[in-house]
């Protein structure tokens, strides 16, 4: 298993949304879940035991869904976010996280939101095809 986990905390001026929109820890979910779907390097978003287990923190979504890959946690405008993905083989898995990341934080502070900690982590990486 392939694990490349990038985390920071504190967050940066910049975190800071420039518009003054704010969105929904729920909004946030569905466009963060959209975003890692759609990312070429990205050939699925994987479910981990912590992440579809009913109950467990920052799982508002049911087993089984496509999004239980993905651990959010909202306290007040703070974001900690933990996205487990397999990349595809013919995209560098340092890459995809790179931009996935970049991407992500942009997400975040579009709905109002400033980043606190923010994971991505690889646990597989899928054949070319």
């Amino acid at each position: 298993m392939l694990e490349q986990a990038e985390s920071r905390t504190g967050a940066a001026p910049t975190d800071a949304p420039t518009d003054g929109a704010r969105g929904s820890a729920s909004e946030l979910r569905a466009r963060v879940g959209s975003t890692v779907s759609v990312h070429r390097g990205v050939f699925r978003i994987e479910p981990t035991l912590r992440g579809s287990w009913s109950g467990a923190p920052g799982s508002s979504v049911s087993p089984g869904s496509p999004l239980d890959g993905i651990v959010l946690h909202v306290r007040e405008r703070l974001v900690d976010l933990e996205v487990n993905i397999s990349t595809r083989a013919d995209h560098q898995a340092h890459h995809t996280v790179t931009e996935l990341r970049a991407r992500l934080a942009e997400v975040v502070a579009e709905l109002g939101f400033v980043c606190r900690a923010l994971s991505i982590n690889v646990l597989s990486i899928e054949p070319a095809g």
